[in-house]
């Protein structure tokens, strides 16, 4: 992915470089070397199957013993594991269930410890070639083993294995590409089943990854068990970090074996780690107009609500001034709440379109929602126009609406490039074909992202497949990139865990994943609060930019490139300030799949002592969205003093 670029043009464009003083600022762990940031890129960034292997193969030509530090922190964490659940070592019954391979080979060493350390192990293997000298020091410590061939040998072994205290999923790693087939996967679809059905069901340990899963891009095609706890070895890998194979890795402690993270960029990055680039402190000069100005086309006579929510959002984010255009009875309703917003066309730093706007599909045909869309529409055509590098704009659509209505003044030609963020009944207004949206933010949910595709798909000439919400919620990296290549503008595609894919389109797209917030903030208005949020966010980076960045570097081309780099960044610090006031609104604390310190093979307790503190966890309590927005300039306090 581009994140070195993207970190790049986050340097130049917050320090003002012209294009006359670039250089190459390496790779994003070549700038900081301490151990504090290996630890934060350790647990916060994930890389490939072909990168990992890139890291790995050094240290093997090295002579490093790989296997044996790997499988010393997975039996540690397995010994963790079942005093997490009261079971005493020397009473503790352990599975290990071993496929071909080197996930096999860490499997087998880290069952020959735990029978060395008094635990009763038994090897369920699913191959007839394990790993050899793994499986020989395995049967050497004391560990019995069973080998399956057929449906009939799994049967028989069914009952052992649901009554053993910790399963240690070592069946399939990081080299299988698919779901699961033959003995192996239909071990893994009965154990899957007993999973959710018997009333006692073993911890499992997840070896590297939970077999089954799509390393690469997170994707569940196939059987797989949920872990309680996944080991990964030397590092993240995108399945930790990606829905919805990040929902079965359960919580994640990284088994740090020194790999050269200068080596290549990570494949996906979590929010945390660029939540802070940025931020915008006030400043003792500032004035309401550097702060930024946040300007919503959002609300209709359907949904008046929805610009409540957002313009609350955007008003508690940190700009100077929020401008609101709307219907009339929206507008009143609006200035009874925030007094502070100043209604009307004018200029802005950034736009916040669509929220509560109906769609097509819903359009109640009312004067005032037609009027909502058909100032989004020219705002649009007319806005992406401009944020085309030399635009000249041939011919003018303000003439098709009174000025009254149209949120945009002429003044506003002059202005540099300034970011959009398009949501809900917005979405649907987009034309790729004739808009530039590199600098626009579309924010939609599963749904609205398969009818966004479809609609996309229906106006080009390729024969494509039909996508569905579960295609959707199945493979929402690759629908989010699908939906990047197609559009140009950063995605930010909501869920549980959300997934932002962003970047100029012809280069390599920045992955950033945000995982923060909360399962009760599936809430209505929540994502209007988001995209209020996001606006805020992305008006007052553009007017900090346009300020402090020099004459000559906003006239260069590269200006433009690198604001396009600084717009996934720009979503992901909106998802992640989102989820954590979200968090701080319900008193949850971060839920399953929270990565872990990473492990020391040569002294991996304090890892996972900070693991068995946090295994007890406050599931928080209801919110709605309005409280999400109150919780806003707290959770960007923290951030300031974290940062």
């Amino acid at each position: 992915m581009s994140f070195s670029a993207a970190r790049a043009a986050y340097q130049r464009l917050y320090a003002g470089v012209p294009s006359s003083q670039y250089r190459n600022t390496g790779n994003i762990a070549n700038t900081d070397q301490s151990a504090s940031n290996t630890d934060m890129l350790l647990t916060h960034a994930a890389w490939n199957v072909k990168h990992v292997r890139a890291m790995e193969q050094p240290l093997l030509e090295a002579g490093r013993p790989l296997m044996a530090q790997a499988a010393h922190c997975i039996a540690q964490s397995a010994v963790a594991l079942l005093q997490s659940r009261g079971v005493r070592l020397d009473q503790a019954r352990i599975i290990a269930a071993i496929g071909g391979g080197n996930n096999g080979g860490d499997g087998l060493f880290a069952a020959s410890e735990l029978r060395a350390l008094g635990a009763t192990v038994t090897l369920v293997c699913t191959s007839d070639a394990p790993h050899a000298q793994g499986l020989a020091a395995a049967q050497q410590a004391g560990c019995t083993c069973i080998t399956l061939h057929t449906d009939q040998d799994i049967a028989q072994v069914l009952t052992t294995i649901c009554d053993a205290d910790v399963i240690i999923d070592a069946l399939a790693g990081i080299g299988i590409k698919g779901s699961l087939r033959g003995v192996t996967g239909n071990l893994v679809q009965q154990l899957r089943e007993a999973q959710y059905t018997a009333q006692h069901f073993p911890a499992v340990l997840a070896v590297d990854t939970p077999s089954g899963v799509g390393v690469d891009d997170g994707s569940c095609d196939g059987p797989m068990l949920d872990a309680t706890l996944t080991v990964a070895c030397g590092v993240l890998k995108p399945c930790h970090l990606l829905p919805p194979a990040a929902y079965v890795c359960g919580d994640i402690i990284v088994a740090d074996l020194d790999f050269d993270l200068t080596l290549s960029d990570p494949s996906v990055v979590h929010a945390d780690l660029v939540a802070h680039w940025c931020m915008n402190p006030a400043r003792f000069d500032d004035s309401k107009y550097s702060r930024g100005v946040a300007g919503l086309v959002t609300g209709s006579v359907a949904y008046p609500g929805a610009a409540l929510l957002s313009v609350q959002a955007a008003s508690r984010a940190g700009v100077g001034m929020v401008r609101y255009c709307g219907p009339e009875h929206v507008r009143a309703m609006l200035l009874a709440q925030v007094p502070e917003a100043v209604l009307g066309s004018g200029t802005a730093s950034a736009w916040v379109v669509g929220s509560g706007v109906p769609d097509s599909r819903h359009s109640q045909n009312s004067v005032g929602d037609e009027q909502q869309r058909q100032a989004i529409a020219t705002l649009l055509q007319e806005y992406c126009a401009l944020n085309q590098p030399n635009h000249e704009v041939q011919q003018s659509h303000t003439e098709q609406m009174p000025a009254e209505q149209l949120p945009v003044e002429p003044s506003y030609m002059a202005q540099p490039i300034r970011p959009m963020v398009i949501d809900a009944g917005a979405l649907d207004l987009i034309d790729p074909h004739t808009q530039q949206l590199s600098h626009t933010i579309v924010t939609p949910h599963a749904a609205e992202c398969a009818r966004l595709l479809n609609t996309l798909q229906s106006q080009s000439s390729a024969q494509l497949t039909q996508v569905s919400v579960h295609d959707v919620l199945n493979h929402p990296v690759a629908s989010a990139l699908q939906l990047w290549q197609t559009t140009g503008a950063t995605v930010l595609l909501k869920g549980a865990h959300t997934v932002i894919v962003g970047g100029p389109r012809e280069q390599e797209p920045t992955i950033i994943v945000a995982d923060n917030a909360c399962s009760w903030m599936a809430t209505a208005g929540s994502g209007d609060v988001l995209a209020g949020l996001t606006g805020a966010i992305c008006a007052s980076a553009s007017e900090w930019i346009a300020r402090h960045s020099t004459p000559e570097y906003r006239a260069d081309a590269q200006y433009a490139v690198d604001s396009a780099h600084l717009m996934p960044i720009l979503a992901a610090v909106g998802a992640h300030w989102h989820g954590f006031a979200g968090r701080l609104a319900s008193g949850a604390d971060r839920g399953n799949g929270v990565v872990y310190p990473p492990c020391n093979p040569h002294q991996p307790q304090p890892a996972l002592h900070a693991w068995l503190r946090s295994t007890m966890r406050n599931t928080g309590k209801p919110i709605i969205a309005s409280d999400i927005i109150e919780r806003i300039p707290a959770a960007m306090q923290a951030a300031y003093q974290t940062a």
